[in-house]
């Protein structure tokens, strides 16, 4: 499994969280380390660089020392959510029948 060889899976697992909640986020390396995971950069770096060679994110360089990473393309954000679907990770939204029909809390 793509999580189970990633250096840090925990990490890996929230930054595929982020990118599904949030598919057209981009941000630097210091970006997600500092906002998104919480996380050292050098805890991160390494779990962004699982995910680019997986495929399921994509990264530029914006200057030698800048690169953005992000979801380049419909096929990655296709993959990505089918993935997070898969762990169960995708963004949770109240349940439809529960906002409609409070009825069985109330009972």
């Amino acid at each position: 499994d793509m999580i189970d060889t990633s250096p840090n899976p925990a990490v890996t697992l929230q930054i595929l969280n982020y990118f599904s909640r949030h598919p057209y986020a981009k941000d630097t390396l210091e970006g997600i380390s500092n906002w998104w995971v919480k996380e050292p950069e050098s805890v991160v770096k390494p779990a962004l660089e699982h995910l680019v060679a997986q495929g399921l994110i994509s990264t530029r360089a914006y200057t030698n020392e800048i690169s953005y990473y992000f979801v380049g393309s419909s096929d990655q954000l296709e993959r990505l959510s089918q993935y997070v679907a898969h762990l169960n990770l995708a963004p949770t939204t109240p349940n439809k029948r529960c906002v409609d029909d409070p009825s069985p809390l109330s009972k």
